[in-house]
């Protein structure tokens, strides 16, 4: 494997893991659901979600 290929290996693991993988933290929900959930409550400002780990 190259550099390359275990860089964009590793990316796709990242995106998968921070906007379709449940969090248990989370109650479950994904990264883009619980968001979605309190924005709608208004107990997230837009944008607060914004730094990827």
């Amino acid at each position: 494997m190259s550099l390359r290929q275990a860089k964009s290996l590793i990316e796709n693991w990242r995106v998968e893991y921070n906007t379709d993988r449940p969090h248990s933290a989370l109650g479950y929900l994904t990264p883009a659901q619980f968001v979605q959930a309190h924005q709608k409550e208004g107990l997230l400002p837009l944008g607060s979600m914004s730094v990827p780990y």
